[in-house]
C-alpha cells in the first residue's frame, strides 16, 4: 500500500489487514533514504498510529566511529582453515543520515563503510546487519551501499583463513575503523593468541556454543592493523 502525505506532513492507509499477530512495516522515503518502523498489528485489530523519523542526509562521515568490535575464530583441523566471524557495533553520532562519500570525498558515491579483509580471506559471507543487494564485493573486502542511520547499527559476517602445516595462522587486518580495543576470542579455546598489545582474559563459558579463550586487543591512536598470532592449532598442511 502507498500514501502520498498532505501539507501537514500526515497520511493514512485504509484497507490495512489489522489482523492480531500479523507483521506491519510502516516505509518513508526521504532525500532518497528510505525509512523502515516494523511493527505487530494491535491484538484489538483497531486503527494504528504511529510516527517514524526521517533524517537530512550528509556525505560526510566525520560522526561514523565503531564502539565495539569482536573478532571470532573458529578453527577448523580437518580443513587446515580457520573461519573468522568479524563484529562491529557502528555508531552515527550526528543527526544526519550518511549516504556515502560527497563529491570530491574519499571513496565512491553511494559508498558508505568499508571493510578489508586479510590476504588469502575466502568465502566471504554476509551474517546480520546487512543483505547481499546492500553491499559490493572486491578484491581485498568489500563496501556497504546502505545508508547509516543516526544511531547504532551491528554488522557481522565471516571468512575462512588457511593456515600452515606447523599450526600457525599469522593474523593481519588493516582496520578501516579504530575502535580503543577489540575483543579476540577462539572457539573451543583452541590455541593461543599472542602480539603487541594482546592480553588474555581467559576461558568464558556461552551456554549454548561452549567454551572460549578471550583476549583484549588495545589499538593505539596510530595504530591501523590488528596484527596477532594465533598459534597451536591441531593439523595443518604445508609450510610456514
Amino acid at each position: 500500500l502507498e500514501a502520498t502525505s498532505g501539507l501537514d506532513g500526515t497520511f493514512a492507509f485504509e484497507g490495512v489487514d489489522l489482523t492480531p499477530g500479523v507483521q506491519l512495516a510502516l516505509c518513508a522515503t526521504y532525500l532518497d533514504v528510505m525509512y523502515h518502523d516494523p511493527f505487530d498489528a494491535p491484538a484489538e485489530g483497531s486503527p494504528v498510529s504511529r510516527d517514524i523519523l526521517v533524517y537530512d542526509v550528509t556525505g560526510s562521515d566525520e560522526t561514523i566511529s565503531v564502539t565495539s568490535a569482536h573478532v571470532i575464530f573458529y578453527p577448523k583441523p580437518e580443513q587446515s582453515a580457520v573461519e573468522v566471524l568479524e563484529f562491529f557495533m557502528f555508531q552515527n553520532s550526528g543527526d544526519r543520515t550518511y549516504v556515502g562519500a560527497a563529491e570530491g570525498g574519499a571513496g565512491n558515491a553511494g559508498e558508505t563503510l568499508h571493510f578489508t579483509l586479510p590476504e588469502g580471506a575466502s568465502n566471504g559471507a554476509l551474517h546480520q546487519g546487512l543483505s547481499e543487494e546492500q553491499v559490493q564485493w572486491h578484491e581485498g573486502g568489500f563496501c556497504s551501499l546502505a545508508p547509516v542511520y543516526p544511531g547504532q547499527q551491528q554488522i557481522t559476517y565471516y571468512y575462512t583463513l588457511p593456515y600452515s602445516g606447523k599450526g600457525k595462522l599469522q593474523f593481519v587486518r588493516h582496520m578501516d575503523y579504530l575502535p580503543a580495543e577489540i575483543l579476540v576470542m577462539t572457539a573451543g579455546n583452541q590455541g593461543q593468541v599472542t602480539g603487541q598489545g594482546i592480553v588474555s582474559q581467559g576461558p568464558m563459558d556461552l551456554q549454548e556454543e561452549g567454551q572460549f579463550g578471550v583476549y583484549r586487543a588495545t589499538l593505539s591512536p596510530s595504530q591501523t592493523t590488528l596484527d596477532l598470532e594465533l598459534s597451536g592449532l591441531a593439523g595443518g598442511s604445508g609450510s610456514a
